[in-house]
């Protein structure tokens, strides 16, 4: 989250058309008495509230601002409330009020038009519980979540999407967030999902926030911390978990996460959702959720699936059932992932790679790395020998020399332990457990001039796999690679 700052505007002067009234208002504002007024309007109805705005068909989506003003204490010579939105596009929408509020007393519905939007507002006399309804834009249906922003109680919105894998079609979907709080420690979300033309307000919660130097990175999950659910549907329930990241050196925040719907409609349906690119902390280097064939990878050795479907090394739709028999896997995102076990199997010479080549990373000095993994636990008897390993590589030298930065071993067993993360890099897994539930890990490399000598603006990254015996295997997901 990034941390805002309490002015809430700087001196301007905005010209803002009516296209109710066809007449211009001028806004003449100095940022001292706005910066003033901001902590004495705390408990008011009169300040500023923050949120963000979706269509119904999730074309549209962005942040919101509304500034509610004190008509009686206004030295403007026509006073209005103002509402600012700024989509995803990168247009910015404006609105208007003239309606009286008058700071401390309980009032009426207000009304905001311009040309492209109108809505009402309303809120308790003390700020709490404002309410926006009646929301068109061009027209379209529309909806908007706010949250009163104080100095105690800052407010962050994110507007972002979500993939729906199982609701047909490969069309982006809205999924914003609003963060109460200043991003340090435990917080709460307020989220808006449109979902098949509906659009539902849900909860959330964040907490376990670790800095790492560059940003502050927190677990953030769907629910109240006693419940889990995110979005409660009429047929069903939404839950999620996210990472969050921000900085407050220069005020940006992100969210990356994974949903889940399990009941009703038809099957199961899950996806990956995240906060818009415009407020993003760091830049994109590729994403890979495995769920068509439009690939971002490429394997050292050609896809394959043997006879017995216990030897592999290629993307899996899980829900063909093709290596289920006997695999078992929890918490699964859409229908695929890459999987692999008893990779020589059917002759391949281990280790074999699947590359991401030639990533742009000019201007970048810090690569992030996540990606969730799993294993099939069989109980009590672990499989992996101290031989078998999954490695993650990068390469500034177009693949001459590669260094390993995150790997899998086991726990130096001779034979049949469980694959654990190798924290140090020693050959030996001494961290946490590769389990039958995926997991997101992430880890991190520098760009620098020890690690890259020649200073080249690209970087490769591999996941080198040796795994040579049944019932020895991995899965990953949703690998997301990132710098700063």
């Amino acid at each position: 989250m990034k941390r805002i700052a309490i002015t809430l505007t700087m001196l301007f002067a905005l010209i803002l058309v009516s296209s109710c009234s066809n007449e211009t208002y001028e806004l003449i504002e100095s940022s001292q008495d706005l910066k003033q007024a901001t902590t004495a309007q705390d408990n008011t109805n009169i300040g500023t509230y923050k949120g963000v705005f979706t269509t119904l068909d999730s074309e549209f989506r962005g942040v919101v601002e509304i500034d509610i003003i004190d008509f009686s204490k206004s030295t403007l010579v026509e006073s209005f409330h103002r509402a600012t939105i700024e989509l995803q596009t990168g247009e910015t929408v404006f609105a208007i009020s003239k309606d009286r509020i008058i700071a401390g007393q309980l009032e009426n519905i207000i009304s905001f038009s311009s040309k492209e939007i109108s809505f009402n507002f309303s809120v308790n006399e003390n700020g709490t519980n404002p309410l926006i309804s009646e929301v068109v834009y061009n027209n379209t249906d529309a909806d908007v979540l706010i949250k009163k922003h104080t100095t105690k109680n800052p407010v962050t919105a994110l507007s972002g999407t979500y993939f729906c894998n199982g609701c047909g079609g490969s069309d982006l979907r809205t999924f914003n967030v609003i963060i109460s709080n200043d991003g340090i420690g435990n917080q709460t979300y307020t989220t808006q999902m449109e979902f098949y033309g509906t659009s539902y307000a849900g909860i959330g919660i964040q907490d376990n926030c670790l800095d790492d130097g560059n940003l502050t990175f927190c677990d953030a999950e769907s629910g109240d911390g006693v419940s889990n659910v995110g979005f409660s549907l009429a047929n069903g329930d939404i839950v999620w978990k996210a990472e969050m990241s921000y900085s407050t050196s220069v005020d940006c925040s992100e969210i990356t996460g994974i949903w889940n719907y399990r009941k009703g409609l038809s099957g199961e349906k899950s996806g990956t959702f995240r906060s818009d690119a415009a407020t993003n902390c760091m830049t994109e280097l590729t994403f890979e959720d495995f769920e068509n064939a439009a690939i971002n990878y490429t394997t050292s050795i050609p896809e394959f699936v043997g006879v017995s479907n216990k030897d592999y090394f290629f993307r899996v739709n899980y829900s063909q059932n093709i290596i289920n028999n006997g695999v078992v896997f929890n918490e699964i995102t859409g229908d695929y992932f890459f999987a692999a076990q008893d990779i020589d199997g059917d002759g391949a010479t281990l280790p074999v790679q699947l590359t991401f080549e030639n990533l742009n990373i000019a201007s970048l000095n810090t690569i992030y790395f996540s990606a969730q993994f799993a294993e099939d636990d069989d109980g009590s008897n672990q499989d992996w020998d101290n031989s078998d390993y999954v490695h993650v590589d990068y390469s500034f030298d177009g693949g001459t020399t590669w260094i390993t930065f995150f790997a899998i071993e086991n726990d130096g067993s001779t034979f049949n332990s469980a694959p654990f993360i190798d924290t140090d890099l020693d050959g030996t897994g001494d961290g946490q457990e590769i389990t039958d539930t995926f997991e997101n890990f992430r880890v991190t490399f520098v760009n620098d001039g020890v690690t890259n000598p020649t200073a080249s603006s690209t970087v490769s990254v591999r996941i080198a796999f040796d795994l040579n015996a049944g019932e020895e295997d991995i899965a990953i997901d949703n690998i997301l690679i990132r710098g700063i």
